[in-house]
């Protein structure tokens, strides 16, 4: 029998390690199993609910379907959302999370499960992160595992993960397997660059998985081992080694991400926050977390952590974690800091709410915890079983304060049973026959409905897309009298969501607007099952205004100017009572193109002999006599219109003369090209944010969308290969 027990406890103590990390693993899973059971989500919320609702659900689920339909259905990236405000780029916008985890999940789960075990399995990988680290460091099993727990119980990432912001659960976790990694480079007596090429391509990684801001803070910990340096003993040679490791880990990082950091980068100018935001704007007294700054506890034993650290003689270490954890705060608490940032370093200015710099904090701040829990331990140890004592209360007070403070997890529900109650949107289902519709009540970029709209394929007009166009979509920043295509649509509804192809609305209360009638009046549904309330009509109406998705003109106005002067001469000119759009196109061309034929050309802005200025006498009665006398082409000569994929539209010309016009938003990116019979289309921006062609007079017009700086982006990562290969090669001849 003794010889059995010590067998055993042998065994034990060899797989001490795992045992530790799996009980606060085990811990952490039953805090969070809510997110377990594979049918439901994050409850969606609705203003008139006593509950905050997730943003995951509305928020990040719809891309993530469009994502995973992308990649599992048509075989292809996920570059354009047509699901979405009248089609918008998916995969160069932040946060998106095209190629995510959960993307290659819901290949094989369904999309619910999918989005929240890669959330879990993110917060475990975090943890384990943590614990290696420590273990590294010379932490013992149960003091790293005690950090891990520290790590998936923290305010910060709680916070989020209950509102469900995957872009700072995702890079947050990952975070402490780039810092451990950074550290082997550090440390190891060979190979360093390896080991700082993974440290930034974890990092990379990231980014594609839709974590652009906690990454752009990582860029600032994995070059703070510089400033570190000169407390190691190595002396010149050790700074030399930080200065190559950081330098290779932050150049990785960049290589690894350029595919998608490129587009994203030439995406953000056409956006609502292209020239930046204001200080005020990007200081923001909004808090996200209500815990923001950890217990007493944390903070004392990460304090005493950097002292462990220090006396047994890893300095640069003990410097370097302090550093971070010391930068996250002075970013989140510190305007000075703040403006310091936002004035001098580049794409600052994109960033919102400084709190957020405490993913910092969340991702090295256990580490230093974890070493100074083993610290505590071995200073009372000369206490005997008093000092035991009172070391374990410390960590009792820890962890029974932090589980205190974590937020509860939002109410779950089943996206089913929603659809199978939603009557309003399962009648547009199976009655919108491929046109877009619209929810009366989202009149901005504000939370729509698209957590029913996306999962039934369903294509909308207005959606929660934070960096979606600035000519499009109303935005939070937006200067006073600023024009927007959706914002000028609420003075004629049914004349501008008629040319978006939107055939019926939503509404939850009975409408007498111009140009729309009543088609069915649907069963309620209770706000309790159906979130948020407006997806639920009950009243459908039908748009008599609405055109096709691809319809034919004669004759064109050309307003010539620079690009914001034309698009609101354009929206000026659609607003008089006369335009329809089956009858006139209204083509906004830029000042080099102004011999753009048309009927009627006006200068936007500007004045010449062949176009007067639009808002003078002779350029209105010129449009107006043009509107008067165009009459619509005959039906017959309607182009057919296919999409093939997210990416990919095939229009059929008809054989007639005239202009092309598509329902989609083709000039506004940069990324969408037109072939015909082999040879590049031109199109023009038409009608405030569509495109037009000129009538090619048949043929079959092809339209691939691929983002602006995705081949640059895929050189550099091509290049990047290639010279890790020859890096490789080289090591292996010397050796």
């Amino acid at each position: 029998m003794c010889v059995v027990f010590d067998k055993a406890l042998s065994l034990l103590r060899r797989r001490a390690a795992w045992f530790a990390f799996a009980t606060v693993a085990a811990v952490v899973l039953y805090r969070l199993r809510a997110f377990l059971p594979p049918e439901t989500l994050p409850a969606r919320g609705d203003p008139s609910l006593p509950f905050q609702g997730s943003d995951l659900t509305p928020r990040h689920v719809p891309d993530l379907i469009a994502a995973i339909r992308a990649l599992w259905q048509d075989g292809a990236v996920g570059f354009w959302n047509p699901l979405a405000a009248g089609g918008v780029p998916l995969f160069e916008a932040p946060e998106s999370g095209v190629l995510s985890l959960a993307t290659l999940l819901g290949g094989v789960v369904r999309y619910e499960a999918a989005v929240k075990w890669a959330a879990l399995a993110h917060v475990l990988a975090g943890m384990a992160g943590v614990f290696v680290f420590a273990r590294t460091l010379r932490v013992s099993s149960p003091f790293a595992a005690l950090g891990a727990l520290v790590f998936a119980l923290g305010t910060f990432l709680l916070d989020h993960f209950r509102v469900g912001h995957l872009g700072f659960i995702n890079p947050m976790t990952l975070l402490p397997w780039s810092f451990y990694l950074l550290h082997r480079a550090l440390t190891a007596s060979r190979r360093m660059m390896w080991w700082a090429v993974a440290s930034g391509a974890v990092a990379g990684v990231s980014i594609f998985e839709g974590g652009t801001n906690p990454a752009y803070y990582g860029v600032f910990a994995l070059g703070s081992p510089v400033f570190a340096a000169p407390f190691d003993a190595g002396g010149r040679a050790s700074f030399l080694r930080a200065l190559g490791a950081s330098a290779m880990a932050i150049l990785t990082l960049a290589g690894v991400a350029a595919p998608q950091l490129i587009p994203m980068i030439l995406y953000m100018p056409l956006t609502g926050r292209g020239a930046g935001l204001r200080f005020d704007e990007s200081w923001s007294g909004i808090s996200e977390v209500a815990h923001p700054i950890p217990e007493v506890a944390w903070l004392a034993l990460c304090a005493l952590g950097i002292v462990a650290l220090w006396v047994s003689d890893q300095r640069r270490v003990a410097v370097w974690l302090g550093l971070v954890v010391g930068f996250g705060f002075a970013v989140a608490r510190s305007q000075t800091l703040f403006y310091v940032l936002w004035r001098l370093v580049p794409g600052f200015r994109y960033q919102r709410i400084s709190e957020r710099a405490l993913a910092l904090v969340g991702a090295a701040g256990p580490v230093l915890v974890a070493a100074g829990a083993q610290g505590v331990w071995q200073f009372v140890g000369s206490w005997r079983r008093a000092g035991r004592l009172v070391a374990v209360g410390v960590y009792a007070w820890l962890v029974v304060g932090m589980w205190r403070v974590t937020p509860p997890t939002p109410p779950m529900y089943s996206p089913e049973a929603e659809r199978a109650n939603n009557h309003a949107m399962r009648w547009l289902a199976a009655n919108a026959d491929g046109s877009r519709v619209h929810v009366w009540e989202s009149p901005d970029r504000h939370w729509g409905s698209d957590n029913v709209t996306a999962p039934l394929g369903l294509e909308v007009i207005t959606s929660y897309v934070s960096t979606e166009h600035h000519d499009f979509l109303p935005s939070d920043f937006d200067p006073p009298g600023f024009h927007t295509f959706i914002g000028d649509s609420q003075e004629e509804p049914a004349k501008f969501w008629g040319v978006l192809n939107v055939r019926y609305v939503l509404s939850t209360t009975a409408r007498d607007e111009p140009g729309f009638h009543l088609v069915t009046r649907v069963q309620p549904c209770p706000i309790s099952v159906c979130q948020p309330g407006k997806s639920a009509g009950p009243y459908v109406y039908e748009n008599e205004r609405w055109m096709a998705h691809v319809w034919r003109v004669e004759r064109a106005i050309a307003v010539i100017g620079e690009e914001r002067a034309a698009f609101e001469a354009a929206l000026d000119i659609m607003h008089l009572p006369a335009f329809q759009a089956d009858r006139v196109v209204v083509l906004q061309v830029p000042t080099r193109d102004a011999g753009q034929t048309a009927d009627v050309r006006v200068g936007a802005n500007l004045e010449t002999p062949q176009a007067p200025r639009w808002g003078s006498p002779v350029a209105r009665r010129a449009v107006e006599a043009l509107l008067a006398e165009a009459h619509a082409p005959a039906d017959d000569t309607a182009p057919a219109w296919r999409r093939r994929g997210p990416n990919r539209m095939e229009i059929d010309a008809p054989r007639a003369r005239g202009w092309v016009v598509i329902s989609e938003k083709l000039p506004l990116y940069g990324g969408w090209r037109a072939r015909l019979a082999g040879a590049d289309l031109p199109f023009v921006r038409a009608d405030g944010v569509l495109g037009a062609f000129r009538a090619p007079e048949g043929g079959r017009i092809e339209l691939v969308y691929r983002p602006r700086g995705f081949r640059v982006g895929m050189g550099a990562f091509a290049t990047l290969l290639v010279a890790l290969g020859l890096a490789a090669w080289s090591t292996h001849r010397r050796e």
